[in-house]
């Protein structure tokens, strides 16, 4: 029994030492260390969901774009900084529902990001190197965001809400924000990459549409900030009639906050890169 013992042992000895001899190629290129910066432009889309827009993914969609930095440290794990600049706005009048289109609530704002995110690949990804052409992937990281919302009155000129207090509440117009989103990258031609993004940008303000709690009384706006905003505040049918009677009821939704998103193509250079495999050095 012993010695059967034995020769099963050695055959698996000798099958394990087999495997380990084949798989030490794969185990050299795995542990192979690659490192890049690149430089890229990002074009697309920007839109937000909020109070003005809850569910409509891309409805009121506008352009966007901005300057991609991004550090590789590995063929899995990169770092990225943007600056993006794009727009967000809604109108109640396009609503699917009598109550919003009757509340006749509009806003447009431009957004201005600086972020950092951290990227993961899916798949091992080098540019210039077919074996890893592409990859999908993930990203999330921290962003700073300036935004402004604004509105046309009825006479057509533009008005800063922020600056009426539509709500009399004053707001900060600048706001930390949380992104992440999805990615698939491929590398199109020696070190030039061609990626398509979705990010969600998941904001700690509700002011981004300017709506957010109660109609506030008008004769309290019009004395504290002036006719503008009790008018601007509730345009409502209701509200232009001559006894209309004013009540506190919701203007917005303060259980929720709002949410930005850049959804376009990234396109990089890879302007510096290394490569070195340890195992062999």
């Amino acid at each position: 029994m012993l010695q059967k013992n034995l020769i099963y042992f050695n055959r698996s000895t000798r099958r394990s030492v087999f495997f380990i001899l084949l798989s030490m190629p794969i185990w050299g290129i795995a542990q192979q260390k690659y490192k890049s910066q690149d430089l890229g432009i990002y074009l697309g889309a920007s839109y937000y969901l909020g109070d003005i827009n809850p569910q409509g993914h891309f409805k009121f969609s506008e352009p966007s774009a901005g300057l991609i930095y991004r550090k590789n440290y590995s063929r899995r794990w990169a770092f990225k900084s943007d600056v993006i600049i794009g727009w967000a706005r809604a109108q109640d009048s396009k609503a699917n529902n009598n109550w919003q289109i009757d509340r006749n609530l509009s806003f447009k704002s431009i957004i201005g990001e600086f972020s950092g995110q951290f990227e993961f690949n899916f798949f091992q990804y080098e540019t210039g190197n077919d074996q890893y052409r592409y990859s999908p992937y993930v990203f999330a990281g921290l962003s700073v965001f300036y935004f402004n919302p604004t509105t046309i009155d009825d006479k057509g000129y533009t008005i800063d809400l922020s600056q009426i207090k539509t709500e009399n509440k004053k707001y900060s117009l600048v706001q930390p924000s949380f992104p992440f989103g999805v990615g698939y990258k491929w590398n199109i031609i020696g070190k030039a990459t061609l990626a398509f993004e979705w990010g969600f940008r998941k904001t700690f303000t509700d002011y981004l549409d300017d709506v957010s709690t109660v109609y506030i009384n008008p004769v309290s706006l019009t004395q504290q900030n002036g006719s503008t905003s009790a008018t601007l505040s509730n345009r409502t049918p209701e509200a232009k009639l001559a006894n209309f009677i004013f009540s506190p009821f919701q203007r917005g939704d303060t259980n929720h906050k709002d949410w930005y998103s850049f959804a376009g193509i990234v396109f990089t250079i890879t302007i510096n890169s290394k490569s070195s495999c340890p195992v062999y050095n």
